[in-house]
């Protein structure tokens, strides 16, 4: 019982450390801050966007066995996005999970990037001119 107990805690340390690594990569990936003097910030851009669908895709295809996939929330999205596919347990389509991820968290983070814009361009943020300035080279 023993010998047991010792193998679970020392597997639930490696889970959480493995956990923390992902939540430290995305967190890199959505910290995006653009150099006002960078001339090559769309190629810094386009850099950090492969770099987010290389993340993604090794998060994807490293998940344990026992990882349950939430078929009816996969499917949602690949309605939102008007795709006509489906995934099941019997053809769950790996691919497809996949490419559907990374395209909806690649469009959350434009929305999202856009909406703080949006907000920061009015006269009275302190932010505004960077803002619009961002806004109108993306």
């Amino acid at each position: 019982m023993g010998k047991e107990k010792h193998h679970l805690i020392e597997e639930n340390m490696e889970l959480k450390k493995e956990a923390s690594q992902y939540q430290f990569a995305l967190g890199n990936a959505t910290d995006y801050r653009t150099n006002n003097n960078d001339k090559n910030y769309h190629v810094q851009l386009n850099n950090d966007i492969t770099e987010l669908q290389n993340k993604l895709k090794n998060y994807i295809t490293t998940l344990k066995e026992d990882f349950e996939i939430n078929f009816d929330a996969v499917n949602d999205l690949i309605k939102k996005y008007n795709i006509k596919n489906t995934v099941t347990l019997e053809n769950p389509n790996e691919s497809l999970i996949k490419a559907i991820l990374q395209h909806h968290i690649l469009k959350k983070i434009i929305k999202d990037m856009n909406k703080y814009f949006n907000r920061n361009s009015e006269a009275e943020s302190v932010l505004h001119l960077e803002a619009e300035i961002i806004s109108k080279k993306i």
